[in-house]
């Protein structure tokens, strides 16, 4: 194939991204959940939020992104703030006292259950997944207790030690290292209830989205953890060009980030895409224009693995110091955005209206990367874990 690339694409393709995402900025919005009304119009409004409000928000956005390992991350969203409304209705104030959860158990499954129908109603067409529409990935006892007794568990350990989720989350030392903490502590640790890309995107709503954790530096500022990788930013990275400035094409195949499907077609593996390195002295980036911004942001993060997706943070690094002000939630908005209304995984790509439509690989000369390989729904395909 043809994927010759050169560096200035690659960083006009950054650019326009961080345009697109600055245009189309991810609010997740909360206004329907009603304990977050007001917290959610300071923010709008550009308030400062008290600490007792930082962690209520905090608490909502972990249970969320312990509950986003599914296909449509608007339904599950919904599927908390309902639960959350009737639950808080009888009061029972599970956020604010985890001890009310364990507490309710029959309510909780059973509110799940009612609160999922009413959702995949409204969400089963518009998600396209029609019949196949479920947010659990398993029986609604052992999701209740995994997805949320696990959440739950850790808040009430946390008060029980006069902690808070956020004093907690601190404790990482910097933000591209909550996720291991969150995985993998021996006291608070949520084991594989959830993913590194749930983690990263609680990350970036704590620091993007939300103003709970404001800092300019390296280690907890805009540009301080790894793009949650998902199917629509895998599928752009690939598509755009951006990958093989990075990745050849033996390289892709000899690790397995693509795999050739049953049909034919060739599906980009995101979990094996975030863990390509890009070993020192190989690789199209050295010796180019982005390896000091890369050493750096080894440096400040005090980290070695060189993975390919941290390039993406170097050149918003690079960026950075040429006066523009991006950070990586930006980027990923952009990402999102694209992936999701132009660079269809499934059905014919709307290239054609595209941001990147005159900057795009498959779109200006291979066009095998938008008929024959994508990043979805697979063998290989990564939702999380």
């Amino acid at each position: 194939m043809n994927t010759n690339i050169t560096f200035e694409t690659c960083e006009k393709i950054v650019r326009r991204i961080a345009e697109v995402g600055a245009e189309h900025f991810g609010s997740h919005e909360i206004s329907s959940c009603n304990i977050l009304k007001e917290i959610r119009n300071k923010v709008k409004k550009g308030e400062k939020l008290s600490n007792g409000e930082k962690e209520l928000l905090t608490n909502f956005l972990y249970l969320n992104a312990v509950m986003d390992q599914g296909r449509d991350p608007e339904g599950v969203k919904e599927l908390l703030v309902r639960v959350t409304n009737v639950a808080y209705d009888k009061n029972i104030r599970f956020l604010h006292d985890p001890d009310a959860f364990f507490k309710n158990p029959r309510f909780f499954t059973k509110t799940l259950r009612e609160e999922h129908e009413s959702v995949k109603k409204e969400r089963a067409r518009i998600s396209g997944l029609g019949t196949r529409y479920n947010l659990f990935d398993t029986k609604i006892n052992p999701y209740t207790m995994h997805r949320w007794g696990t959440v739950m568990l850790c808040l009430k350990k946390l008060y029980e030690d006069d902690k808070t989720l956020l004093s907690y989350i601190m404790e990482a030392g910097r933000a591209d290292n909550i996720p291991n903490l969150v995985r993998n502590d021996d006291l608070y640790g949520l084991g594989n209830a959830i993913g590194y890309k749930a983690c990263r995107l609680f990350i970036k709503w704590i620091i993007h989205t939300f103003p709970i954790i404001e800092s300019a530096d390296l280690r907890w500022g805009p540009n301080s953890y790894e793009i949650p990788l998902d199917s629509n930013v895998g599928g752009v990275f690939m598509r755009s060009g951006l990958l093989f400035l990075f990745a050849s094409e033996d390289e892709l195949w000899e690790s397995r980030c693509w795999i050739e499907q049953t049909n034919g077609r060739v599906n980009l593996s995101a979990q094996r895409l975030n863990d390509l390195r890009i070993p020192a002295g190989k690789g199209k980036v050295e010796g180019g224009q982005i390896e000091a911004e890369l050493s750096e942001l080894l440096q400040n993060w005090g980290v070695r693995k060189r993975n390919l997706i941290k390039s993406l943070n170097a050149f918003v690094l690079r960026l950075n110091k040429k006066g523009v002000n991006v950070g990586i939630g930006q980027i990923d908005d952009g990402f999102m955005h694209i992936g999701q209304n132009f660079c269809k995984r499934e059905g014919t790509p709307l290239c054609g209206k595209c941001p990147l439509g005159n900057l795009c690989l498959a779109n200006n000369k291979e066009i095998l990367l938008k008929t024959q390989f994508y990043c979805g729904v697979g063998a290989g395909v990564f939702f999380g874990r």
